[in-house]
């Protein structure tokens, strides 16, 4: 009689476990309700403006989500996509670390017929659909900027972000070229990765102080870095420097203020959140969008700069 009960007992277990996975996954999020959000690096303030309000949006509507911070690590984000891809989850939000080597998971949740929006930093592989901002547009209108003020024949120097990453390329295209055309007689002395890092901002400027004796403008690829830049000036008491940033990050807000930075570009992370947003709950719906979303850059200045202080 206790074998016989011992039997029962597996064959219940047993068919137990069928049953969750016929239901796809026991102890599995699922997928119907849940999306992942894969975060590149969540010390990013930008970025992490548009996850805190892509995730509030999507659970006051009562979505699950799953999110994943690969801390710029790319081995690691591959193994987060995969992660939620063996948990059933159908639709990703990717943040990509790489555009290159994340591409074959990219695939495989392609195979799996797993729903991928990315916002913020593009692929160079893969199907998917994005949120982006006019990334190039940004590189222009701070080449416009300088060529109004820049004195003939000045010279400038460019802090980049990483080789590899889209928006980091794109900006840089915008505003390299469009100073070539506007001002042929404005020499670039130097184009350096600083890699979106206030840090590596300030050691660049300082090395590039000490190289050029003269050094009209720098333009640096995000608001971080031409906020090095700026202390980098300050600290060896080097003025008159023109200085362009993007993000318009309060630092930057008040810096524009002060005179120390002369423009900055607002890209709004709550209207790449929303539009995030519009797209997952389109393809969560089995409706995957074809197209997907690009922002617009808004020039702040001296003259606007009140409208966005806090």
């Amino acid at each position: 009689m206790k074998l016989q009960k011992r039997l029962w007992g597996v064959l219940s277990a047993c068919l137990v476990l069928v049953l969750c996975l016929a239901l796809s996954g026991c102890g599995s999020s699922g997928g119907g309700n849940t999306v992942a959000y894969l975060d590149y690096n969540g010390d990013d303030v930008f970025c992490t403006k548009i996850s805190e309000e892509f995730q509030a949006k999507a659970k006051a509507d009562g979505k699950e989500v799953l999110y994943y911070d690969a801390k710029n690590d790319v081995a690691q984000q591959i193994d987060q996509m995969n992660e939620a891809m063996d948990k059933g989850v159908k639709t990703i939000v990717l943040l990509a670390v790489d555009p290159d080597l994340i591409i074959p998971t990219v695939e495989k949740a392609n195979e799996k017929g797993v729903n991928v929006i990315t916002v913020n930093r593009s692929l160079n592989g893969g199907k998917f659909v994005g949120v982006y901002s006019d990334d190039k547009t940004a590189g222009v209108k701070q080449a416009e900027y300088m060529a109004e003020r820049l004195p003939q024949g000045g010279k400038v120097c460019y802090l980049r972000g990483p080789y590899g990453a889209n928006d980091a390329a794109n900006r840089e295209e915008g505003f390299i070229s469009t100073l070539k055309q506007k001002r042929p007689d404005v020499q670039i002395l130097d184009e350096t990765v600083g890699a979106w890092s206030d840090t590596n901002a300030m050691k660049i400027t300082a090395t590039w102080l000490s190289m050029f004796p003269q050094l009209d403008g720098i333009a640096a690829a995000n608001d971080a870095m031409a906020l090095g830049a700026i202390a980098a000036l300050k600290s060896n008491g080097r003025q008159g420097v023109i200085v362009c940033g993007i993000d318009a990050v309060d630092d930057a807000l008040k810096a524009v203020a002060a005179g120390d930075q002369g423009l900055t570009l607002k890209q709004d992370p709550i209207e790449e959140a929303d539009a995030t947003y519009d797209l997952v709950k389109q393809a969560m719906a089995g409706q995957m969008p074809s197209q997907g979303y690009t922002a617009q850059f808004t020039a702040i200045t001296k003259d606007n700069v009140s409208q966005y202080l806090h």
